[in-house]
């Protein structure tokens, strides 16, 4: 496991004490790992990929605890090293335009 992967599970398993940690670790992950997608006026999707399981299950878990959003997890197996990659898909729904603006991640 790289320097980096273990730092990222490291930070996976040490579990947030209150809800404004919550939010700033899963807006640091999400602006680390997440790519954004525009699909139209006001539509967006977010899809974070990793390779470190608690990474996923903890992106998963804040997302749906802190915004209630609907997510989709893909599992596919890399090519070049032969490992699981974790693919979190949020798509367009009414909740993550505000969820965006709450990580830093879009301008209101």
């Amino acid at each position: 496991m790289s320097f980096t992967a273990e730092v990222k599970d490291e930070l996976a398993r040490v579990p947030p004490t209150c809800s404004h940690c919550e939010k700033a670790t899963l807006a640091a992950l999400v602006r680390i790992e997440g790519t954004l997608f525009f699909s139209g006026q006001g539509k967006y999707r977010i899809e974070i990929a990793t390779d470190v399981p608690s990474v996923a299950r903890l992106i998963i878990k804040l997302l749906h605890e802190l915004y209630h959003l609907e997510t989709n997890l893909t599992v596919r197996r890399s090519v070049l090293h032969k490992t699981p990659n974790y693919l979190i898909e949020a798509p367009s729904q009414p909740r993550l335009a505000p969820a965006l603006v709450d990580m830093g991640v879009l301008s209101p």
